[in-house]
């Protein structure tokens, strides 16, 4: 009979092994580094030295199924994942401690000897415990899969509290690391409902943390966190009847209690884990949760804070700073659904740009500039987890570089040393470089607009025409 063992909130044991551990190897495996992204890393616990390729391929194969699962599937991007050879000197786990080279787990009665904290505590109290690849602070700050070498006689499952750490066994393991993560990454709580009367997510019918995205403590629907996504003819509570296995509702019994908590559907990967690798799909409660979770990142209501509340690959210049020329950038992260949109206002008045980037230069003079974005999800449905973020940049063109009157105004910055001058202007014969000194210009061709106009690339990037042509050049100029 298979033997589930399952490592709840709080029953975690607070012992850690005083030993010393040797540096291991990091490997890349999923996505690449950068941005705001959310870095996973992957441990071997109870593989041994000589089961390094087996536990690569136990990774590699356990990976590529939790991204078939959604919406992991379509925010595959937004994760970036390494495989940690920890070796252990046993690869069986007993009822004596396996003398792990770094873990030093053991699994009696299911409870694991890993510190309270999980691996944080690790990284700062075990000696030589790292790897060259992630710094100390990278380890600390990723979320940690503990993979442990357990046959199909055995599943071991579940989360430090408090923490980043996630443990599964290796039988189901995909699967079971979708559900796990999704704990520790979007706070969900346990759908299944156990013995128990009372749960752990609600204290006296107070959230324990907050927001609570797949459990009700009411039938009230304005107390329901889902009760946008339940028809208007969906009965409160919900019966669990086959005239209802598909809906969303508010069906009895989560959270380990049987009495007074609800789960939004009867069937999803987190009402249980099985051994089977048929953990059914998330259902659209926990999906949203888990898209929106992944979308944003905490970070101050400051309205100048550098830091974007949507995760993002690049921002340049850091955002909250000042820009005298070249290019500001906002490039989101590539998903499989819906992109994020951004809109671009300088001085409270819109803007274009071009792909992902806008030249300030374009701009022709000083104010603020503002990157509007909006992170939706064709998976989010509450308004309340459309995350929306504005990224500001001062831009300020130095003395001598911004155009002073109207007819300057009118000559337009089309990219690096290249303007557009309207036929009704005379053509400048100098500029501005982003160095300050002055640029020769030539007249390179006619079109429907204007003359477009080159600047030398010998100094640069070419800024603006130069102001003080305007006393001489308005006969002097090509036509």
């Amino acid at each position: 009979m298979t033997r589930i063992v399952r490592v709840l909130f709080g029953t975690c044991l607070l012992a850690l092994a005083a030993t010393s551990h040797a540096a291991f190897d990091c490997k890349l495996i999923q996505g690449k580094e950068g941005g705001d992204r959310i870095r996973i890393v992957v441990y071997a616990e109870a593989f041994t030295q000589a089961e390094e390729e087996f536990f690569e391929t136990e990774v590699r194969e356990g990976v590529e199924q939790l991204f078939t699962l959604s919406p992991w599937r379509e925010y595959r991007n937004h994760f970036v994942i390494y495989q940690a050879w920890t070796p252990s000197v046993r690869d069986y786990i007993g009822k004596t401690p396996s003398d792990s080279t770094f873990f030093r787990s053991t699994f009696d009665g299911g409870y694991s000897h890993l510190p309270y904290a999980g691996v944080p505590a690790l990284v700062d109290s075990a000696p030589g415990f790292g790897c060259k690849e992630l710094s100390a602070d990278a380890l600390k700050e990723s979320y940690s899969v503990v993979v442990v070498n357990l046959s199909i006689s055995m599943l071991i499952t579940g989360i430090f509290p408090g923490n980043r750490t996630v443990l599964v066994s290796r039988y189901g393991f995909g699967g079971v690391m979708g559900h796990e993560l999704a704990h520790a990454i979007a706070d969900l709580s346990d759908e299944y409902s156990g013995t128990g009367e009372g749960g752990t997510t609600f204290f006296g019918g107070v959230p324990v943390r907050a927001p609570v995205f797949n459990i009700a403590a009411s039938t009230e629907i304005d107390l329901i966190p889902w009760k946008v996504w339940i028809s208007p003819s969906t009965p409160i509570p919900t019966p669990a009847t086959e005239e209802y296995d598909t809906a969303i509702g508010l069906f009895l019994g989560a959270d380990y209690s049987v009495k007074n908590r609800y789960k939004p559907s009867q069937h999803c990967m987190m009402r249980g884990v099985t051994w089977n690798n048929a953990l059914p799909p998330m259902c659209v409660v926990c999906r949203e949760a888990l898209a929106y979770k992944v979308i944003s990142r905490s970070t101050s209501t400051d309205p100048w804070d550098p830091r974007s509340r949507i995760r993002l690959d690049t921002v340049f210049p850091p955002p909250g700073s000042s820009v005298v020329s070249g290019r500001v950038g906002v490039v989101p992260i590539a998903v499989d659904t819906m992109p994020m949109a951004v809109r671009w206002s300088f001085n409270a008045r819109p803007v274009s740009a071009v792909g992902n980037t806008l030249d300030v230069g374009t701009l022709g003079g000083n104010g603020v500039l503002e990157a509007v974005m909006t992170g939706a999800s064709p998976f989010i449905r509450n308004p309340a987890y459309i995350v929306r973020d504005t990224l500001r940049w001062k831009v300020g063109i130095a003395s001598g570089m911004r155009h002073r009157n109207g007819v300057m105004d009118t000559i337009r910055r089309m990219g690096p040393a290249m303007f557009l001058v309207p036929g009704s202007v005379s053509v400048p014969r100098w500029a501005r470089g982003a160095d300050g000194r002055r640029v020769s210009l030539r007249a390179v061709a006619r079109t429907s607009d204007g003359w477009l106009v080159r600047g030398s690339s010998a100094f640069g990037e070419v800024l603006f025409p130069d102001p003080e042509e305007e006393s001489t050049n308005s006969a002097g100029g090509v036509r």
